[in-house]
């Protein structure tokens, strides 16, 4: 019997208790009987109310949880790898704080936790907890992101894993139902842009269709960083998506060992970095010498071949 029927059994006996009846025979008891006695009704009144009261939060926390079926069928997977954060917005689009069937992303990570599909490791100088998809993981289509250096910097999604998800939220819910207490109420608070306008259909992150990819090509003799940027940028309707941030590129590249940062946050090129064509050149300004990064046409079709790697650090960037 689940929790909430038991409540719903107990109240009911408190209540023809209260009334003078016989829980088990429905018969009237008889008036020497000592739960004909007025503090005794009292008991029983009290205690209906205080059932009543526990099967109310249990229903509400049951409704919180329940995604319908309906909304089950609309959610549509994608073909690029996304994160666990991405899914779970995907699942409680545009809900407001006042309506059910809200997933924490949390949730969707304690519950593969429990199919042994994500594990938590150590990791780092500073001990830092993260996790990462277990090999019995791959066959549903759940993978780990891997800097070039062979460090794990993220668990992505594949379509398979996003449906497998989908599907699988009833189960969520249920899994939810049953540890309420490692969900407080503000995980369920969408964003107050969500709030405010609710109707607004939020930019997707930056992206490039395969033609655009193709098109892709050394646009100068020597360009820096943020001229890159604003050529990937010019691609795109910035109605519908995020423009790509200056930063990106620059860190995708120090991820990968291609660039290193100076203790004024500068990135120049590695040796690596110099092997596809990065330059560092130097200039004098304010009396003081600086040094900046130069992409040669070498670098710039380096990067703009590896756009779908960037693409994918940007998503988890942000």
């Amino acid at each position: 019997m689940s929790k909430l029927k038991a409540l719903q059994s107990a109240k009911i006996c408190m209540e023809l208790l209260s009334q003078g009846i016989d829980p088990i025979t429905k018969n009237p008891v008889s008036e020497c009987e000592v739960i004909k006695n007025s503090t005794m009704i009292s008991c029983f009144q009290f205690i209906a109310k205080m059932l009543e009261e526990n099967i109310t939060a249990q229903e509400e926390i049951k409704k919180r949880f329940f995604v319908s079926e309906e909304r089950i069928k609309n959610l549509k997977a994608v073909d690029e790898p996304i994160t666990i954060t991405q899914i779970a917005q995907n699942i409680n689009f545009g809900i407001l704080p006042e309506e059910n069937g809200f997933i924490p992303f949390s949730a969707i990570g304690y519950w593969l936790e429990q199919q042994e599909l994500l594990v938590r490791v150590v990791t780092g100088e500073n001990s830092n907890i993260r996790k990462q998809a277990t090999d019995k993981a791959i066959a549903y289509g759940i993978k780990n992101l891997y800097t070039k250096n062979g460090n794990i910097k993220n668990v992505i999604y594949t379509r398979q894993a996003q449906e497998w998800i989908y599907n699988s939220i009833p189960e969520i819910s249920e899994f939810c139902i049953k540890n309420k207490e490692l969900f407080p109420e503000k995980n369920f608070i969408p964003s107050l842009k969500a709030i405010l306008i609710p109707k607004q259909i939020e930019k997707q992150e930056f992206n490039l269709t395969p033609e655009q990819k193709e098109s892709l090509h050394a646009f100068a003799p020597e360009a820096k960083i943020s001229e890159i940027t604003k050529y990937l940028n010019s691609f795109i309707n910035e109605t519908q998506l995020k423009p790509l941030k200056n930063g990106i590129i620059s860190s995708w590249l120090w991820s990968e060992k291609l660039l290193t940062k100076l203790q004024d946050k500068t990135y120049i090129p590695t040796k690596e970095g110099e092997q596809i064509g990065i330059l560092c050149k130097k200039y004098i300004r304010n009396n003081f010498e600086h040094k900046i990064s130069i992409f040669t046409e070498q670098a710039q079709e380096y990067i703009f071949r590896h756009i779908d790697d960037i693409i994918i650090f940007n998503s988890f960037e942000n």
